[in-house]
């Protein structure tokens, strides 16, 4: 089988993307996992601007759809997982409306409201572990004083998130900081845009998950 004139458009900005005929949206990396059967030699690549990739290929209700999260999983107290579920709805709507700057500040709330469950349920851990913040007296501080960089540092120690995911999350909050205006003008880096957007919130859906199986295999070394 033959395939002339197929052309790939992709352009590279936080994440890849590419359309390959018909324009039938994959990501990247699956594709060179995807067996493709025919001769491709006579392949076309034009690479694009991100501009110009939104121009030709506007994003539809179908691009930004947001999946559900499974915050029941993580087992919080059911006040706590009633208002995240709030907070991942009104991300959605935040995002499907493209306003990125509020989905970004959402993201952070949201992190920081797992993060804080979690460490109330495991308080002996997270007080152990080596990042644990401390008052001026040497003694850990309470939770409520806890700031969202300590919360994902610990959080790592304990072993809830790998340092991947720490690193990201490191990020998210950096974005989460813009809420105080006088950061954005003082910083590098510029307000989010969609694939930032995107990036991260399926950074949250993957962060979540892993808290999920530590909390599965936690069970079991009790069970044990």
């Amino acid at each position: 089988m033959e395939n002339d004139g197929l052309k790939i458009q992709f352009f590279y900005s936080t994440s890849v993307y590419c359309f390959v005929k018909d324009e039938i949206e994959a990501d990247l990396l699956n594709l060179s996992r995807r067996e493709i059967k025919g001769d491709y030699s006579s392949l076309e690549v034009e690479i694009l601007s991100e501009n110009d990739y939104a121009v030709m290929h506007p994003q539809t209700d179908i691009d930004i759809e947001i999946e559900d999260i499974s915050i029941k999983e993580l087992c919080l107290p059911d006040d706590l997982t009633a208002l995240l579920n709030y907070c991942w709805d009104e991300l959605r709507k935040c995002y499907k409306a493209k306003a990125y700057f509020a989905t970004m500040f959402l993201l952070g709330s949201f992190l920081e409201g797992v993060l804080l469950g979690i460490l109330k349920k495991y308080p002996k851990q997270a007080n152990l572990a080596k990042s644990a913040p401390t008052r001026k007296d040497g003694n850990v501080k309470n939770f409520g004083d806890w700031i969202l960089r300590e919360m994902i540092s610990v959080a790592y120690d304990m072993g809830c998130i790998s340092y991947y995911t720490k690193n990201i999350s490191d990020n998210l909050r950096d974005f989460r900081n813009m809420i105080h205006l006088h950061k954005v003008l003082n910083a590098d880096s510029q307000t989010p845009e969609i694939d930032t957007c995107k990036t991260l919130i399926t950074h949250m859906q993957g962060t979540c998950n892993e808290i999920i199986e530590w909390i599965r295999k936690s069970k079991e070394k009790q069970i044990v």
